[in-house]
């Protein structure tokens, strides 16, 4: 069903004849979808299709779906579709009618629509009562305000003649992508994000990762498929971890590492598509002291004591020997713990040599946990090297 955009959302350029002198009448229209009415409350059960989109809100319907009481409000991810229509309201027939549209958005113009008198679709002559109708597309990608330009030029029997009208409209944000984060865990990296639903209503969200050439993707969260099959609440959030393995060796400057994309569903047919800007991933320099060759069990338990275990290489950048000691601080570990001393000393290592680690620890949390609070200390002075030892990550099991 058809609606045309309200007259108080459509203004003349200042200085141009009122719309009253025009022989040329101009409406934008959207395709608006039907809504739920809300007299009779139905239930559902679990198990039924409509459970997850249903079982959190309110919701009611009579037997027949109602035209929306007034314009919908657009979300980033959906294709905006206006139907731009030309009538030739005088007596007169009109040549050479041109037609430009464009998408303004924080300043900035996109083409949609460009048509005069040589294009395929052009229009020499406009008889009078005539009318011609233009489909536009455009794909939203960002919240805020938008705005619609339309222009007219066209010529009657005693001038050339043009307008202008502008039809602005906001755009909502649908899903928000916060808390990117990048670890490197052994020969892997992962990454992290937290999707939340910013609409009223629930919706289902399909995540992907596409990683580019510098990496390849190895699995995705576990919990991937909840968003998919579990419909997302209005301002819930989620958070995902996909692992990566890197193609070449690292560098310490910013490489790309991907984007994520998103698909989403309405409970009313509603659907978008976005795109995140590339995540960048940089490796590590190299310390003073490399921690390499780090194991730990392929699943770890929550609450659950697994070992830890990994090579502690001397890169001195004077050469040197180093006497070493790990120190562990417990108030800073959360949510990771460990059992047994918190210093523990390693001895003389000689340039280029290696000494192998061992700590006991046990996970709190689930997700990419950082070892903060484990630091490499020289055992003569004090002095901190690291306070970061490594990462690792935590599956939910049974």
């Amino acid at each position: 069903m058809a609606q045309a955009t309200p007259p108080a959302l459509a203004h003349d350029t200042p200085g141009m004849p009122p719309k009253a002198e025009h022989a040329i009448a101009m409406k934008v229209m959207s395709v608006l979808r039907p809504e739920l009415a809300t007299d009779d409350e139905i239930y559902v059960e679990e198990g039924d299709p409509c459970y997850d989109l249903f079982n959190r809100e309110n919701v009611a319907v009579k037997s027949e779906l109602v035209i929306p009481s007034q314009p919908k409000i657009m979300h980033n991810g959906e294709t905006f579709r206006v139907c731009v229509s030309l009538h030739n309201v005088s007596s007169v027939d009109v040549h050479n009618i041109s037609l430009k549209v464009e998408m303004m958005q924080g300043g900035a113009g996109v083409g949609l629509l460009d048509i005069d008198r040589n294009s395929p679709k052009g229009i020499v002559t406009f008889p009078s009562g005539a009318h011609k109708d233009f489909i536009v597309e455009y794909p939203l990608q960002t919240s805020g305000p938008h705005a619609l330009m339309c222009n007219v030029n066209y010529s009657d029997d005693k001038e050339a003649r043009t307008f202008r009208k502008v039809f602005k409209f906001p755009v909502g944000n649908t899903v928000s992508i916060s808390g990117v984060k990048i670890w490197t865990i052994s020969d892997h990296v992962m990454v992290g994000v937290d999707l939340e639903n910013m609409m009223k209503s629930s919706l289902l969200v399909d995540l992907n990762f596409c990683p580019s050439s510098n990496f390849r993707l190895v699995d995705v969260p576990i919990n991937k498929g909840e968003v998919w099959q579990k419909a997302m609440a209005p301002d819930e959030k989620r958070r995902f971890v996909f692992r990566l393995l890197p193609q070449k060796k690292e560098s310490s400057s910013a490489t790309p590492a991907g984007t994520f994309e998103i698909a989403w569903f309405g409970r009313m047919g509603e659907r978008g598509r976005l795109e995140s800007t590339a995540v960048t991933h940089r490796g590590s320099e190299k310390q003073a002291v490399d921690v390499m060759n780090i194991e730990v069990p392929d699943t770890i338990k929550l609450h659950t004591p697994f070992m830890f275990k990994a090579t502690l290489v001397n890169n001195s950048p004077a050469k040197q020997e180093q006497k070493l000691c790990i120190v562990l601080h417990p108030e800073k570990m959360h949510p990771i713990s460990f059992t047994g001393p918190s210093e523990l000393l390693l001895g003389t290592i000689p340039y280029g040599q290696s000494v192998p680690v061992e700590l006991r620890l046990m996970a709190l949390a689930s997700g990419v946990q950082v070892l903060n609070g484990v630091e490499i200390r020289d055992a003569g002075t004090g002095r901190l090297i690291s306070s970061t030892l490594a990462s690792v990550y935590v599956q939910v099991t049974n």
